[in-house]
């Protein structure tokens, strides 16, 4: 049989049994569907000594619907011979596996009572189904420490540090916050009693004076002075 599709509904089957010799055998062609429904069977079954026919089957899909009490079958069974083989090339099956006969369920059996088991042989793609999915990583790398530059070996790294706010304002319609706070921070190493002697004297430094007068020097430059950089200037009118 060559056909687009097969539908076989309420006891509906396609049987080639036989009582003596061997059964006939069945070759299906169909390009699409095979359906199953409500005891329906395909069959090449032998009774008596008769040995089982052959099925070879050639389908897009099988299904078989389940329904209570009655169940669709693919058999080429036997009696006191031989079981038949079935050979089923489909892109999947539903409803329907290989196992022993039950009434209740849909069945793919080649077994037989007293004599050999036939062969049954289904095909069906082997999908993946992970294939073309990407296997996440379970643990997490360690970042490594990052390394401070060094001037040469014997020298120990300083650091620079930037804290507070800084960066960018919370929306575009602010200024820039000027809250940044620059701080160069030493090593412990580097904190003697001579370095804070003189850092504390170097803090003390002369108070700077805002520039109320300028003058002219003697390079003909014009020079902002205060009242106490007066006293320091030299240079005066007449002189070359």
């Amino acid at each position: 049989i060559n056909a687009q599709s097969i539908d076989l509904l309420d006891q509906g089957s396609i049987s080639a049994d036989t009582t003596s010799c061997s059964g006939g055998n069945i070759n299906l062609i169909v390009n699409d569907t095979i359906r199953m429904r409500n005891n329906s069977l395909i069959s090449a079954r032998a009774f008596n000594e008769a040995d089982g026919g052959n099925l070879a089957i050639d389908s897009r899909f099988i299904i078989a619907f389940p329904s209570s009490g009655d169940g669709s079958d693919i058999i080429a069974n036997a009696e006191q011979g031989n079981g038949g083989n079935i050979n089923i090339n489909a892109k999947s099956l539903f409803g329907i596996e290989e196992r022993s006969n039950n009434p209740n369920t849909n069945d793919i059996n080649a077994s037989s009572k007293f004599g050999l088991d036939g062969v049954v042989k289904i095909d069906t793609p082997e999908i993946n189904p992970n294939q073309g999915l990407t296997e996440l990583l379970t643990t997490f790398a360690v970042p490594k420490p990052l390394q401070g530059c060094q001037a040469s070996r014997e020298e120990d790294s300083s650091s620079f540090i930037n804290t507070g706010r800084g960066g960018l304002p919370p929306n575009p319609y602010e200024s820039l916050d000027n809250s940044n706070m620059f701080v160069d921070v030493q090593l412990p190493g580097k904190w003697t009693e001579s370095s804070i002697n003189n850092t504390s004297a170097s803090t003390k430094t002369e108070p700077i004076v805002e520039a109320d007068k300028w003058v002219i020097n003697k390079n003909g430059n014009v020079e902002l002075v205060a009242n106490n950089d007066l006293d320091t200037i030299v240079w005066k009118c007449g002189d070359p």
